[in-house]
């Protein structure tokens, strides 16, 4: 089993249902960062930020997909939610 690569898409829902993807983070290879020994408990650090604009009294459906990029080009899904 090897380290975490981990990074994050963020997508909004817009007026018709449709997801559309708002940014990306980097990929943080091998994430090990908070000097704990096992790789499921570490959270990574990312340095790209994702902006969006605040609609005020709208509802604003935020969707957060975190992936696992393994170097054999593997991308596995890690966790989804939904605001």
């Amino acid at each position: 089993m090897s380290l975490s690569d981990p990074f994050v898409i963020t997508m909004e829902q817009n007026e018709n249902g449709e997801w559309k993807e708002l940014g990306r983070t980097e990929i943080v290879v091998n994430n090990l960062k908070c000097g704990c020994m096992d790789s499921m408990t570490c959270s990574p650090i990312f340095v790209t930020r994702i902006l969006l604009n605040y609609r005020f009294e709208s509802i604003q459906r935020l969707q957060f997909l975190v992936y696992d990029a393994d170097e054999d080009a593997d991308v596995k899904t890690v966790w989804t939610i939904v605001y």
